[in-house]
């Protein structure tokens, strides 16, 4: 099993391989932490969906991320898409005194919640989203989400190297029906389909599924040819969070996002 791993299952079974786990069972780095210090962050509030485990289980790792980093998270807010009043949840973080925004919610959810603290006039140094980096949020809000940072574990589209180019044209001859393929799910469909071409290539000419999970378990190297930030090492790494992110920002017309300095940002293990 090859793709993009969102359950802590990923962890347990041999069989199952992803270059990054959103919700994994080890523990997180200070990774988000480092770069919110850096960028003069010192209290945080974190904002999650009560109603989702995977948003409970992301905020969980991410305010220790912030904490393991010396930022302490003050608050625990919830937001429920179509019940909380994004402006009322903006006064409340205003209200707070904090400086730094975490959020584990969809990108259109953090998108109300962003604008409304910036509506209510938080005075907000970093914010933080693992879900976001999308044109159409751009084409959606525009400039009103300006300065909104989100951070990704593979090489963004603003970098441009030789693998995103090959990554277009194949997204233009297989997926035509794509508008704009630079979009995060295309993309991680893409290393999906990467990483098992690479398994059954391990795996010699008569593959087998043994031979397919033991050679794949023994790369050391992967990066789908530039479109991960770093190497993952199937041996020790499967199934484990990213090592390292890429922190991107919304420019100031609300057009793009550039990349934040410096890039990639690789934390540091928190005890267990």
């Amino acid at each position: 099993v090859v793709g993009l791993a969102v359950e802590p299952v990923w962890t347990q079974y041999d069989n199952m391989f992803s270059y990054s786990n959103l919700v994994p069972t080890a523990p997180p780095r200070t990774t988000l932490g480092d770069f919110a210090r850096a960028r003069g962050g010192t209290r945080a509030a974190l904002v999650i969906s009560d109603t989702s485990v995977a948003s409970r289980i992301g905020g969980d790792r991410m305010r220790r991320s912030v904490e393991g980093a010396g930022i302490p998270v003050v608050a625990t807010l919830n937001y429920v898409p179509g019940a909380t009043s994004p402006e009322r949840l903006g006064q409340q973080i205003r209200s707070l005194g904090v400086d730094v925004l975490i959020s584990t919610l969809a990108a259109e959810d953090y998108a109300h919640v962003y604008m409304g603290a910036r509506a209510a006039g938080a005075r907000l140094k970093v914010t933080l989203s693992p879900s976001g980096y999308d044109r159409e949020l751009l084409r959606k809000y525009g400039q009103a989400i300006s300065g909104a940072t989100f951070f990704v574990s593979y090489t963004p589209f603003e970098s441009t190297i030789p693998a995103h180019e090959q990554y277009r044209q194949a997204m233009v001859k297989y997926a035509p029906q794509l508008r704009d393929p630079a979009e995060e799910i295309a993309l991680a469909s893409y290393i999906a389909t990467d990483l098992m071409l690479r398994g059954l290539l391990e795996a010699g000419e008569c593959p087998t599924r043994e031979n397919f999970i033991m050679g794949l378990a023994g790369v050391d190297d992967y990066n789908a040819d530039g479109l991960l930030p770093g190497f993952v090492d199937f041996s020790v790494d499967n199934g484990m969070p990213a090592k390292c992110y890429t922190f991107v920002q919304v420019d100031a017309t609300g057009a793009g996002f550039e990349i934040l300095e410096p890039h990639p940002v690789c934390g540091t293990p928190l005890p267990d």
